[in-house]
């Protein structure tokens, strides 16, 4: 049996799970069409957004999404987080895969439109500030690094990778100077 759910906005379900919500419980037109699947509290507050279980996910765009995981946010719009520990989609149809960590300072942030994130911690797309800026970009993984050039990837490696020119690369392990 579903304890303390609640589907708040018009057109939005809750199929299980504990304490979880749809809508932001003040306006119904919040949230409309959104669904959670399971869970512990988690929120889908976005137009059509899911959050398809994991704990503390919150789907709070409109057609974002939260597969599983923990802690887990998509804020932009068309925005996915598969799973994961603390984990942020806030560009516009980007997407994190997983990774993160078990403090809000060990998270991916995929801030730029259209990237991506596919794993690693402490990594992060574009520069936070404006969502133009490092779109298209890509952190594949490794630890610290940043994409925030137009088009731009990392590759993995710790600490010491940026991408911050427009279609720029970088890498770690065999490709970094000691």
């Amino acid at each position: 049996m579903a304890e303390g759910n609640e589907a708040y906005s018009h057109y939005s379900a809750i199929l299980g799970g504990r304490s979880n919500d749809t809508g932001d419980g003040a306006l119904r037109t919040n949230g409309q069409y959104s669904t959670v699947s399971g869970g512990y509290t988690n929120r889908a507050s976005g137009q059509e957004a899911t959050v398809s279980g994991g704990r503390s996910n919150t789907a709070a765009s409109s057609y974002g999404s939260v597969s599983a995981g923990y802690f887990n946010t998509a804020s932009g719009q068309y925005a996915s987080v598969s799973g994961g520990s603390r984990n942020i989609a806030s560009g516009n149809y980007s997407s994190v895969a997983g990774g993160g960590g078990f403090t809000a300072a060990e998270a991916n942030e995929a801030y730029s439109n259209y990237s991506a994130i596919l794993g690693g911690r402490y990594n992060d797309t574009g520069d936070g500030a404006v969502r133009t800026n490092g779109q298209y970009s890509t952190v594949s993984g490794g630890s610290t690094n940043r994409a925030s050039g137009q088009e731009a990837s990392v590759s993995g490696g710790y600490n010491r990778n940026t991408a911050p020119g427009q279609y720029d690369w970088a890498a770690g392990g065999s490709w970094q100077d000691e």
